[in-house]
């Protein structure tokens, strides 16, 4: 396997991990609406959400650099 070709995994792999990422949101949006806000707080939903972003997004950062 060529270095262009897993670069192109890579970026394949980050960008359905993005697409996981926007699902997640969405959910966790209907969860706050469905149970509460408070609900949603206390089983910290919202952090792990953000958590999951600033992950997905330095992952992203990162196989484009490679991929430059």
């Amino acid at each position: 396997m060529n270095n262009g070709e897993l670069k192109e995994i890579l970026a394949e792999l980050v960008r359905i991990v993005g697409s996981l990422e926007e699902q997640l949101r969405s959910l966790e949006v209907l969860t706050s609406h469905r149970v509460g806000q408070s609900v949603s707080e206390k089983l910290g939903i919202p952090q792990k959400t953000n958590a999951l972003h600033l992950q997905v997004q330095s992952l992203r950062e990162r196989v484009n650099k490679l991929a430059e």
